[in-house]
């Protein structure tokens, strides 16, 4: 509290001062003042936005050095805020003006791979750019690991987050064996983290092995995890164990909408009911398909 007061001073006397301005803004941040946080910059950023503008046409109004370090402090936070408030098209646009004034950070990046990702499953004629775009910005957050920067990444975005979120985009685009390499990176930093280990065991299932994806799956397959039972239906339906594959389908179905981990797995879950109807057996009657 006493250095927030400090900033709050400073900010009265110097209000168009930026780095106050983006300190007070980190600092309400850590205090899970997300709303104060969020508004304190989107009245900092247009003062950025005008520095910028006075920089490009020779007649800067602030130094590179203390532009740049404040400009990447500030547009890594308003990233975050607008992806944790689904803003995923204004978040895009606040990495397009920093692409514009050379302002680059692997948190902006690895936050440019989550819009996409997310984007993919709302504008399905969009889909596989947006995917691809999600790809690239993860592979270009790992090959940045090492770089030391005035500005540090926030952690695990150059490392387990980067590459969990790349085997999950690569799981999206058929890459199976790709993604399976890039969980167990995952697990090596982060060991049985829940979205790895499903990750890892779908590239199983989708790399037909199944018997060893079940495996692993037994332990998960309650009735709170609809993505675990979706991933041993679709196991069982490549072994062609009907009856097996439509309980797990069932249990999936009914914990969809309140427990689904990852909504990507909405596109399996659609299509295996479509295809449970011409399954050779008495098939589990399902209605209102998720979308």
């Amino acid at each position: 509290d006493r250095n927030l007061n400090l900033l709050l001073k400073r900010r009265k006397l110097q209000p168009s001062d930026v780095s106050t301005r983006v300190y007070i803004a980190e600092e309400l941040y850590r205090k899970n003042k997300t709303h104060d946080s969020r508004a304190e910059l989107d009245r900092v950023w247009p003062m950025l936005c005008s520095h910028w503008k006075n920089f490009r046409t020779g007649s800067p109004t602030l130094d590179e050095v203390h532009l740049r370090t404040f400009t990447e402090k500030a547009a890594s936070l308003r990233m975050l805020l607008q992806v944790q408030t689904s803003e995923y098209d204004e978040a895009l646009k606040t990495a397009l003006a920093c692409c514009g004034w050379h302002v680059d950070n692997p948190t902006l990046t690895y936050l440019e791979g989550v819009c996409n990702e997310q984007l993919s499953l709302y504008k399905e004629d969009q889909r596989n750019q947006h995917l691809e775009n999600a790809r690239q910005a993860y592979i270009a957050c790992l090959e940045r690991k090492e770089q030391l920067r005035a500005v540090p990444a926030m952690e695990g975005m150059t490392s387990w987050r980067a590459t969990l979120r790349l085997g999950t985009v690569l799981l999206q685009q058929g890459q199976a064996q790709m993604a399976k390499r890039q969980f167990v990176r995952t697990l090596e930093h982060k060991p049985n983290h829940i979205d790895a280990v499903l990750g890892f065991i779908e590239a199983l299932v989708d790399t037909q092995n199944s018997k060893e994806a079940l495996i692993y799956l037994k332990p998960l397959l309650v009735e709170n995890n609809p993505d675990a039972n979706l991933l041993a239906a679709q196991a069982y339906r490549n072994m062609d164990r009907f009856p097996q594959a439509d309980t797990h389908l069932e249990t999936a179905y009914r914990g969809v909408r309140q427990y689904l981990r990852s909504p990507f797995r909405l596109r399996r879950l659609n299509q295996l009911i479509k295809e449970s109807k011409s399954w050779p057996r008495q098939s589990v009657q399902v209605s209102n398909t998720p979308r």
